[in-house]
């Protein structure tokens, strides 16, 4: 019997599509608070989603595999890892997470059955495990004046303090270049033997 997927809660959806469209989580542009409101929402719908493995086999190919309690103890270790190490913001993955859960079957993964939904938890335990929140890295604005006014535009996520390093082979000076063109000037050397067809200019009478 193929799974029917619970109907995501409203609210979440609209707070992942705002992430998705934006490509980053935007604490001004989202109606709820990360902590007290999209977390909660986030860990209910991944609780909703571990349940499903109790309808479907629960071994599969290659044998022993127990998709049950697999995907129950990868269902654990992300919910555990996102309440208590991205209680205060959401990973910097959140735009790939927000994609998995609003439409997993555009992303390539129809849950089906406990061999499709164990690859899928695989795939957002390999998103939701990081370390980084999307704090550490915060969006570029603009500053564009508009009638007087100084209007900042995000652009998404960069990393802090990005240096520009000189690249060296494109330095170039005078001196290499007169030291480039003496060498290309300069007449080619002659092999062994060839110096028997050079005429030697006869030394004078004195």
């Amino acid at each position: 019997m193929a799974f029917e997927l619970p109907q995501l809660d409203s609210e979440l959806r609209t707070e992942l599509e705002v992430i998705i469209q934006n490509k980053t989580f935007d604490e001004s542009k989202s109606q709820l608070q990360w902590n007290d409101g999209i977390l909660p929402k986030l860990i209910t719908r991944l609780n909703e989603l571990a349940a499903l493995s109790k309808d479907g086999d629960r071994f599969g190919n290659p044998k022993g595999i127990d998709f049950i309690a697999e995907i129950e103890a990868t269902n654990e270790t992300i919910t555990h890892h996102l309440a208590e190490q991205m209680s205060s913001s959401p990973p910097f993955t959140i735009h790939r997470l927000a994609e998995l859960i609003v439409d997993p079957n555009s992303q390539g993964y129809t849950i089906t059955n406990n061999d499709q939904l164990f690859k899928y938890f695989n795939s957002l335990k390999k998103v939701c495990i990081v370390s980084s929140r999307i704090s550490e890295f915060p969006p570029v604005r603009i500053g564009n004046e508009t009638n007087g006014h100084d209007k900042k535009e995000s652009i998404g996520l960069v990393a802090e303090n990005v240096s520009l390093v000189e690249i060296p082979w494109l330095k170039t000076s005078k001196k290499d270049e007169v030291t480039h063109a003496t060498i290309n000037d300069s007449p080619p050397l002659k092999r062994k033997g060839e110096e028997e067809d050079c005429i030697v200019p006869k030394k004078g009478k004195s």
